[in-house]
């Protein structure tokens, strides 16, 4: 199940160009996301203005993005006193090294926020999986990732409903999710 497809009704998903089967399964998605347990965490960086206030000193935006995402995900395993793994989408075998290589770096350097044995104890695996391998926790990330990107674009999403997704971000004690579970740069 892929973002791509069925909002193209395309490679399975041809029925999705009729109103009612749309509708329902629109409804079921949501309900699904919706009952489903689980804390988001994300970063989106505008790579335009990320190169223009940093220039020459911008860092990756994956491996920046990386290093946020690793840092909000130790805090909610920490919380929970659980430990996990990371799996993401693979991106070529360049850019996979890259993001194999950053995470590596992570656990030897840590971060601002977090020491390299905090990464090390909480984050037990980091995985690169390509698409067609249907791993279900990254068909559920390929349906949230641009809905949240249209919202901080401000383009009309009519497929999910954004307040449904906003409550599964990590979240402050006073309810905040901004900087907690989605972080968004520049700021």
């Amino acid at each position: 199940m892929h973002y791509v497809d069925y909002t193209r009704n395309q490679n399975g998903f041809e029925q999705m160009s009729g109103a009612l089967f749309r509708e329902n399964f629109y409804r079921q998605l949501n309900g699904i996301i919706a009952e489903t347990d689980f804390t988001l965490v994300g970063c989106i960086i505008d790579k335009k203005k990320h190169k223009e206030k940093y220039k020459a000193l911008a860092i990756d935006p994956y491996t920046l993005s990386l290093e946020i995402v690793v840092e909000r995900f130790v805090k909610v395993l920490e919380y929970h006193d659980e430990t996990g793994f990371i799996v993401a989408e693979s991106r070529g075998q360049q850019l996979d090294n890259e993001l194999n290589l950053a995470f590596l770096d992570l656990k030897i350097r840590g971060t601002k926020f977090l020491r390299p044995k905090e990464i090390v104890d909480r984050i037990g695996g980091f995985y690169i999986r390509k698409k067609e391998e249907d791993v279900a926790g990254l068909q559920l990330v390929d349906s949230l990732v641009t809905p949240i990107g249209r919202r901080f674009c401000n383009r009309k999403n009519s497929y999910l409903d954004y307040d449904i997704i906003k409550n599964k971000f990590r979240k402050a004690d006073c309810g905040k999710y901004r900087g907690y579970g989605l972080v968004i740069l520049p700021k």
